[in-house]
């Protein structure tokens, strides 16, 4: 049989390192850190004739390892927390009581002409001779002493209408707004009065001015300078009545140019009347919900499909 070259080698090496030992008692300097560098070989109680090196033991908990500057000493700086950023606390203002919720049996009732208080009466007969049904309420004006007053709704509202107006004019200003509509030569006669139908409408508004650009279509051919000039024109003069020429007209090539500013100007009075007229927004919504539903049943009993009032009335709920 063959001896293997590797098993022969192995048992060589393991006999030369069991004599270090010896060696180093005889005066050897480096034959003692040889020896305790490798391990001492078991034998396999399974297979003799076989040596089996002790494994090191192995540790699966993670080592967490410290970031950070370090001191030249070799200690780490404790990190300083992120300072949390300060929310300012929300403080709503308080919505004043009225009507039934005031809690407090004699009131005086604040005359609204002259700012004088009223004799001391009872809540229930001021409450008895309002009706909110007519824009009419009883508000809390101050606990101590017990004060109210009775307010209109709808001027009320209007006023805060005005209020909220004024400052948006103050912030945006008179500003005209700028706009430009782009048109093609040979558009469309649909194509050219719905958008000739939109520039009427914002010019109609007021405080606006409106760059028309003609321009020609990629792939046309372009129109004789003539007609371009009577078609320019023919635009100036059936906006006439609502617009003028800021700046006059002018050709570039196959552009043109028209500049036009809005006749109509929105004055800045605000008219009270108009406002406590207005119907509050949230009213608008709830009614174009109610007309949204209607028509939902109406389709749905066209098409003979039942509703969930035909549901009710069915499981009698």
């Amino acid at each position: 049989m063959k001896p293997n070259p590797f098993l022969a080698f192995r048992s060589a090496a393991f006999a030369v390192l069991r004599r270090q030992p010896q060696a180093g008692a005889s005066g050897g300097a480096q034959a003692p850190r040889l020896a305790t560098a490798l391990p001492s070989p078991v034998r396999c109680s399974r297979r003799p004739g076989t040596h089996l090196l002790p494994s090191s033991s192995f540790h699966s908990t993670p080592v967490a390892l410290h970031k950070g500057p370090s001191q030249r000493d070799g200690s780490r700086q404790p990190q300083a927390r992120a300072k949390r950023l300060e929310v300012p606390q929300h403080n709503p203002t308080p919505k004043p009581r009225r009507g039934n919720k005031i809690k407090i049996e004699y009131v005086h009732l604040l005359d609204p002409t002259t700012g004088s208080q009223g004799p001391l009466r009872p809540l229930s007969d001021i409450l008895e001779s309002v009706s909110e049904d007519d824009g009419f309420v009883v508000e809390l004006v101050q606990e101590r002493p017990p004060i109210v007053k009775i307010i209109d709704l709808k001027s009320a509202r209007a006023q805060t209408l005005k209020k909220r107006q004024i400052e948006k004019r103050m912030a945006g200003g008179a500003q005209e707004d700028l706009k430009e509509v782009r048109l093609t030569w040979g558009m469309a006669d649909a194509d050219f009065q719905h958008k000739f139908q939109k520039l009427r409408d914002d010019l109609s508004k007021g405080n606006c001015r409106v760059d028309v650009v003609f321009v020609n279509k990629k792939g046309q051919k372009p129109l004789p300078p003539q007609e371009r000039e009577e078609r320019v024109r023919e635009l100036i003069d059936s906006l006439e009545d609502v617009s003028k020429e800021w700046k006059p007209h002018e050709t570039k090539g196959v552009f043109a140019y028209v500049y036009l500013q809005s006749k109509i100007k929105v004055s800045n009075k605000i008219d009270i009347n108009e406002l406590k007229e207005s119907v509050p927004k949230h009213i608008q919504q709830k009614e174009e919900r109610k007309l949204r539903q209607q028509k939902n049943l109406e389709k749905q009993r066209a098409a003979g499909q039942p509703s969930e009032k035909d549901y009710r009335n069915l499981w009698g709920v």
